[in-house]
């Protein structure tokens, strides 16, 4: 049922015209074959695009919910300074926090560095600060320049938008989800293309 099945099932059409080139038969089931071929092809062309928008929507879902746990972390490491503060051990928002920090990695790897009040300042991307103290930055999804299937995060703090490396994201659901569609999906689109090229050239060419 795939699309090399389709291409065979034309040629092999068409060698059946060229075997009896005056039965109608043969020609009505080459004509046939080719409209769905194309069909075929379009329809090839159709599921790439809605898993890629689908791929979209998934990482935006992802993004938001990274957002929701840097804010939520923020707001413990308020809480566990306030808590040190007063003389008390802020053991149950420590392991808030440390749970916080688990689901954070499952979408996005993430490193901690503890301050001396008691805080966590947590970076990813290498370098890039989503928490600092109690205040977080937050990701965006945006457009790559160099092509309109390729999807890169961004990180918004204080009115600047800093782009992310897509290599120094590291592990996480998000980072396995952009290399694929930005790499994978993006190769198969490309090999659709060239593949639907190739044989209409040469189609084209050899009625000619």
């Amino acid at each position: 049922n795939g699309l090399g099945a389709a291409v065979s099932d034309m040629l092999n059409s068409f060698s059946d015209v060229a075997s009896a080139p005056t039965d109608i038969t043969a020609r009505t089931v080459a004509l046939n074959r080719i409209s769905e071929t194309a069909l075929r092809m379009g329809n090839t062309s159709a599921s790439l695009d809605d898993l890629q928008q689908s791929m979209t929507l998934e990482i935006k879902n992802k993004v938001s919910t990274i957002n929701g746990l840097a804010n939520s972390i923020a707001l413990v490491n308020e809480k566990i300074v306030r808590t040190q503060g007063n003389g008390q051990p802020p053991n149950d928002l420590l392991d808030k926090r440390d749970q916080l920090l688990l689901e954070l990695n499952q979408h996005i790897q993430a490193t901690t560095i503890p301050a001396t009040d008691g805080s966590l300042s947590v970076y990813i991307g290498g370098s890039q600060a989503l928490v600092l103290g109690n205040s977080a930055a937050s990701l965006s999804l945006t457009q790559d320049d160099f092509g309109v299937l390729n999807s890169k995060l961004a990180l918004n703090r204080n009115g600047d938008t800093i782009p992310l490396n897509e290599n120094t994201l590291g592990g996480g659901e998000v980072p396995g989800m952009l290399r694929f569609q930005n790499t994978d999906l993006a190769e198969a689109c490309n090999l659709l293309g060239r593949y639907s090229v190739g044989v209409t050239t040469s189609m084209n060419n050899q009625h000619r």
